[in-house]
């Protein structure tokens, strides 16, 4: 039977390799991820010269969150290295989780007729130690 890498529930595949000589991004990354939806608040920390980004608190999607970072849809480019401050508001927490992050990759998504999605990935840079060992025991969890 054939198992496709990207049905498995724990993004962090163990021994799953693209081609062989490459790591994957699940192999390189440091903790499990939490692969499933749920809405955060998004505010930007800085602006850029010539990006008009928005003031206040903004909504996004969640697709993914580690103890590390997370992925998120978001319907305007964000420029690689932009500093961002989030708030998670996760089921498996009653207050949101704060943290400080910046923006390491962003894909467009060219799947929508009328509008734009970007595909945002960003690193966590300040997260407290319990919200971030919450997230990863229960990435654990799920992936077990």
């Amino acid at each position: 039977m054939l198992m496709i890498a990207s049905h498995l529930r724990c993004s962090q595949r163990q021994g799953f390799r693209k081609d062989r000589q490459e790591r994957t991004m699940e192999d390189r990354r440091k903790y499990k991820r939490i692969a499933k939806c749920f809405m955060s608040w998004l505010k930007f920390k800085q602006k850029k010269k010539g990006h008009a980004y928005p003031f206040g608190w903004d909504i996004v999607t969640t697709c993914d969150l580690g103890a590390g970072g997370m992925f998120f849809n978001y319907d305007k480019p964000v420029e690689i290295g932009t500093r961002i401050q989030l708030r998670l508001i996760s089921p498996f927490k009653d207050a949101p989780i704060n943290c400080v992050g910046s923006v390491v990759r962003n894909e467009k998504v060219d799947s929508y007729k009328y509008s734009s999605i970007y595909r945002i990935a960003a690193q966590f840079e300040s997260i407290s130690t319990p919200n971030k060992d919450l997230i990863n025991n229960v990435a654990n969890q799920m992936c077990a």
